[in-house]
């Protein structure tokens, strides 16, 4: 195949022979150029903030936990620094979070996609209180904001099924036939008397939202992941041959020979760009080979199994998020594959009414300062899920392939640049 094309004299020399556009459609895409195309063209709004808990929410603690994060498919619109609407594709769901330091409560932003522009956004009465609280102080008042990124993960852990207790009375919650209602319940060893004669379950389905930095981590972690094949299950056998378009396979960036810099190389695939053969606009695609298999397939964070904790730091925004290791690529093993289906996270992260925004933050009639948005995120559907087969088939050219081996201690010789991150 013609492997040519090759620009390194300057990224704006790339930018004007392939009419490089921040704001086309981006097409197919790997997690690695979709994640970073978004967190580039969003606007920087800044602020931090704890939402509201969430039944069968995941927490990072200081104990390392076993889990797969899970490929989900949620239509999302955002806007990018200039005001313009991007319809995006992502495996994760996100959405925006305010928090009054001073009542330590929380709600979801209902202003839409624009919530970062004054005078663009929707109604929400938190938008209300974080932009009068930038007018009186530069530092803002108690109200802040912050981006959510939420992900549905498959937790390795034993579960019980257990009857939910109600907090303020102490009994068991009952509905109105007086059946009790039963919630699954992490399982420590030091706790198993407390679940004999109960159903149990060895992995349970949770969500998992994050802030930024937490989603950078992940980010950079899976570039080493992709190091390994998806495929055959080799670990650090994939290698980068070229870019070219994903229409036309026209190729762009030969890898074996131009002198581009891998930051500009790593810039340029993030963004869409237009074929100078076909015309169309989208993201690059790679094309890489594999020292292990003839069908190469760049394994992604979705692929693997990860060992993950946190380490507290003096403040909550200074705790860090660490990837203790992963293990070679494989499908999610047969047992668990009917309870691996992602969330229906646009239900379970709504935006709150104004009604509900104004219980929570004790507000009396306050001045109204944003439009009434539409609803800018497509609730989820579960029929619109795409299948996978790779996550619970066996592997390509492989009729068996057993369980994944145990966990081995990372073998890169240092770790990632940014290994640690604020949350």
């Amino acid at each position: 195949m013609r492997r040519v094309i090759i620009f390194g004299a300057s990224e704006d020399k790339f930018n004007m022979a392939f009419g490089k556009d921040p704001n086309g459609v981006v097409g197919m895409a790997s997690f690695r150029q979709m994640a970073a195309h978004h967190q580039a063209a969003k606007p920087k709004s800044g602020g931090n903030g704890n939402g509201a808990q969430w039944a069968d929410r995941y927490k990072l603690s200081v104990t390392v936990d076993e889990i797969q994060i899970l490929r989900g498919s949620y239509d999302v619109q955002t806007v990018d620094q200039n005001g313009t609407i991007e319809n995006h594709k992502l495996p994760y769901f996100m959405h925006v979070e305010h928090y009054n330091a001073t009542l330590k409560k929380g709600a979801i932003c209902s202003a839409g996609p624009a919530h970062a522009f004054k005078h663009l956004r929707g109604e929400c009465r938190g938008c209300d209180m974080f932009w009068a609280g930038k007018e009186q102080d530069k530092k803002g008042g108690p109200m802040s904001k912050r981006d959510v990124y939420s992900f549905s993960i498959l937790h390795y852990a034993p579960y019980a099924k257990m009857e939910v207790i109600d907090k303020n009375t102490g009994d068991i919650r009952k509905d109105s036939e007086g059946k009790p209602f039963y919630a699954w319940q992490r399982m420590m060893p030091q706790e198993r008397h407390k679940y004999q004669g109960k159903e149990l379950r060895q992995a349970h389905l949770l969500h998992w939202p994050m802030g930024s930095n937490f989603l950078s981590t992940l980010l950079n972690y899976d570039q080493h992941i992709g190091q390994s094949c998806r495929n055959c299950g080799g670990r650090d056998s994939i290698k980068s041959d070229w870019w070219g378009c994903q229409y036309c396979n026209e190729p762009i960036i030969d890898m074996h020979s131009s002198d581009l810099p891998s930051e500009q190389i790593y810039s340029i695939t993030n963004e869409p760009c237009r074929c100078p053969k076909c015309g169309n606009m989208g993201m690059l695609k790679e094309y890489v080979s594999c020292s292990n298999c003839d069908n190469a397939v760049r394994a992604e964070l979705f692929d693997v199994r990860l060992k993950v904790q946190l380490s507290k730091g003096a403040q909550p925004t200074q705790n860090q998020l660490i990837v203790v290791s992963w293990s070679n690529p494989a499908p999610i093993p047969a047992q668990y594959a009917s309870i691996a289906v992602p969330l229906d996270l646009p239900k379970i992260y709504a935006p709150d009414s104004i009604e509900r925004q104004i219980q929570i933050w004790q507000l009396g009639d306050i001045p109204q300062h944003g439009q009434p948005a539409p609803q800018m995120y497509r609730q989820y559907e579960q029929q619109d899920m795409p299948v996978f087969p790779e996550q619970s088939a066996p592997l390509n050219g492989h009729p068996y392939f057993p369980p994944p081996p145990p966990f081995t201690p990372n073998p890169m010789a240092a770790p990632p640049t940014n290994m640690f991150h604020r949350q």
